[in-house]
C-alpha cells in the first residue's frame, strides 16, 4: 500500500465526520463528552486530523488513545520531537505507560457492509487508508489520563 497523506479535501472529509459524531446518539461511538474539547483543538489545525478515540471510563482495559493523520509535511517533527516528547513524559510516570503505534494505510477493521452506523469509522471501508499514529496510554489514575489529554491538544494543536 502507498503512503497517503492527510491534504485538504482529505481534511475536509474526516472533519465533517467528526462534526457529524458530536451529534450521535449512539452512546458505544460517540465521542465521550471530556474528548470533545480535546479533540476540537486538535482539529484546528489544519494539518492533523484525529480518526478515532477512547477516553477510559474506569473499565478494566486503563487506556485512552487517539489515533490520527497528518500532513506529510509535518511528519518529522512527529517522529523526531513530538512522539518522543509524549512517550518520554508519560513512561516516567509511576504506574503509567504510554506506547505509539505507526500505519500506512490499511483495512478498517471495523467495517461492515451489513451496518450502517452514520460513522465513517464503522461505514467507510477506506477510513484507516492513510499514515496515521496512535498514541495510547494505560494506567488506572484519571488523572494522568486527563494529562495526556491536554498534552496532547496542545502538542497537535500548535504543532
Amino acid at each position: 500500500m502507498n503512503d497517503l497523506y492527510l491534504n485538504n479535501e482529505i481534511k475536509e472529509f474526516y472533519k465533517n465526520d467528526f462534526e457529524n459524531s458530536l451529534s450521535s446518539k449512539d452512546d458505544f461511538w460517540k465521542i465521550e463528552t471530556p474528548l470533545v474539547n480535546f479533540l476540537t483543538k486538535i482539529n484546528s489545525n489544519d494539518g492533523v486530523q484525529t480518526l478515532y478515540s477512547k477516553y477510559w471510563k474506569g473499565d478494566a482495559f486503563r487506556n485512552s488513545y487517539l489515533v490520527f493523520c497528518y500532513k506529510i509535511d509535518l511528519e518529522n517533527k512527529l517522529f523526531k520531537e513530538i512522539v518522543p516528547r509524549i512517550l518520554s513524559k508519560f513512561n516516567e510516570l509511576n504506574k503509567c505507560s504510554c506506547i505509539y503505534k505507526f500505519n500506512y494505510p490499511r483495512n478498517n477493521e471495523n467495517y461492515n457492509p451489513k451496518r450502517k452506523l452514520g460513522f465513517s469509522c464503522t461505514d467507510n471501508k477506506d477510513h484507516f487508508r492513510i499514515n496515521h499514529i496512535k498514541l495510547d496510554i494505560k494506567s488506572r489514575d484519571i488523572s494522568k489520563h486527563n494529562e495526556f489529554w491536554n498534552s496532547i491538544s496542545k502538542e497537535l494543536m500548535n504543532l
